[in-house]
């Protein structure tokens, strides 16, 4: 029977290392062919999976593929040969209980080497965090520092202001008086400047920090996600097989196949996100 398989993760563009490619496959349903065969195994003769790429943990990523592609062909051939024999009422539910094991087996040795590898990459993005929160620290000390030196130079610029002010109500306004005046406006405009830049450091440091929280957060949220979609799916998946096994022991274990009745495996059920 067709799996639907869970979801994959984003790739997130963000001036960090990038994840892998990861579920972007395994999220669809396989395309393997659905011929009726006899019980399968994890036979040599599986479709061949690539295990190039730029991925972290490409040792992993790529077992955990060819694994997903055996488990594939069992799932296929083993379902399609539970409802051949139902249909023709010839079953045992032996045989069947022999079909569905090798088919639990093989989803679990895929889901146990897809498990370690999303564990393997929490584990280094965990390592990531603690090193990134070390940067995030000196980011929020820069953007600390940004904004005393705003506030400095505001203020500043608000006595100067102050100053021109109180020196233009002067009633005689001398010579002297006057160039005061044009050295407080010369002074005014170098620190609109002043401000101007620090505004900006500011602004960049903070832009800095809320970007890197929000890398912090989201990149481990994601992993985590895929874990649990993971483990919902083999739930559901399990259901299913102990559903189908039930569907067969209906018709497999009544004695005499007239009194058969044959019906439908049931379908699995769908997308666990």
């Amino acid at each position: 029977m067709r799996r639907t398989w869970p979801g994959s993760y984003f790739i997130f563009a963000l001036a960090m290392t990038p994840l892998p490619h990861a579920l972007a496959q395994s999220a669809t349903a396989a395309a393997t062919s659905r011929q009726p065969a006899g019980p399968a195994g994890l036979s040599p003769q599986q479709p061949e999976v690539s295990c190039s790429g730029e991925d972290r943990f490409a040792s992993m990523r790529c077992v955990a593929d060819q694994l997903r592609a055996a488990y594939d062909k069992v799932d296929d051939d083993n379902m399609t040969e539970i409802e051949k024999l139902m249909k023709d009422k010839r079953c045992s539910i032996v045989r069947v209980d022999g079909l569905l094991t090798r088919a639990k087996d093989a989803m679990n040795l895929w889901f146990d080497a897809e498990k370690k590898y999303w564990n393997e990459w929490e584990t280094a993005e965990n390592a990531r965090v603690l090193g990134q929160q070390k940067s995030l620290t000196s980011m929020q000390e820069d953007q600390t520092t940004a904004q005393a030196l705003v506030e400095s130079l505001t203020k500043d610029h608000e006595e100067l202001l102050h100053q021109k002010a109180q020196m233009e109500k002067t009633p005689r306004r001398t010579q002297e008086i006057q160039k005061a005046i044009d050295e407080l406006i010369l002074d005014i405009q170098a620190d609109e400047g002043r401000i101007a830049d620090a505004q900006k450091h500011f602004d960049d440091a903070t832009l800095s920090v809320n970007n890197t929280k929000t890398a912090l957060d989201a990149r481990l949220i994601e992993i985590r996600q895929t874990q649990r979609r993971l483990d919902v799916w083999k739930e559901q998946r399990e259901s299913y097989y102990q559903t189908s096994r039930a569907a067969a022991d209906a018709i497999c274990s009544v004695p005499g196949p007239q009194s058969r009745t044959t019906k439908p495996l049931p379908a699995p059920k769908g997308n666990a996100q």
